[in-house]
C-alpha cells in the first residue's frame, strides 16, 4: 500500500509542478525538503547478532528508530527510509539512500538541477 502513496517524482513535468508550486508558497526551487525524526520503539532484544538493542538506545534514555522523510510542497510524504537504528546519523542514512544516488546520477548526467532542502545534518552535494 505505501508504494501506492508514496512515490518521489520521477516525471520532469512532476518534477517541475512540485518545484514551481514550492518556489511559488515558500520561495525555494527545490523538489522537496528532507530531515529525519526518532520514532520510539520497543527495545529489541539486548543480544542480538545484527542489531543489538544499543543501537537503538538514545541518551535520553528511550530506544529509537531514525526515520528519514522527504516532503513535497503539500508536505505529502513521497520518499520514507525506516531501516536505520536510531544511533545512525541523518547524513549516514542519506549517504545509502537511493533517492542521493538517483539525483546525483540525474545530476552528472546534465538532465536534473533540482535540490532537496534540509538541515545542517546533510551535506552539500550535487
Amino acid at each position: 500500500m505505501a508504494d501506492e502513496w508514496i512515490k518521489f517524482p520521477t516525471d520532469m513535468a512532476d518534477i517541475q509542478r512540485n518545484t514551481n508550486t514550492f518556489f511559488e508558497k515558500y520561495g525555494f526551487p527545490v523538489i522537496g525538503v528532507i530531515d529525519c525524526s526518532h520514532i520510539a520503539i520497543v527495545a529489541p532484544p539486548r543480544y542480538d547478532e545484527l542489531y543489538p538493542a544499543t543501537l537503538f538506545y538514545n541518551r535520553k534514555g528511550y530506544y529509537r528508530q531514525n526515520v528519514q522523510f522527504i516532503n513535497d510542497c503539500y508536505l505529502r510524504i513521497i520518499n520514507l527510509n525506516a531501516r536505520f537504528p536510531g544511533s545512525v546519523h541523518d547524513a549516514a542514512i542519506w549517504s545509502q539512500f537511493n533517492i542521493n544516488r538517483y539525483l546525483q546520477n540525474k545530476h552528472l548526467d546534465n538532465t536534473l538541477h533540482y535540490h532537496l532542502l534540509g538541515d545542517e545534518g546533510y551535506p552539500l552535494t550535487p
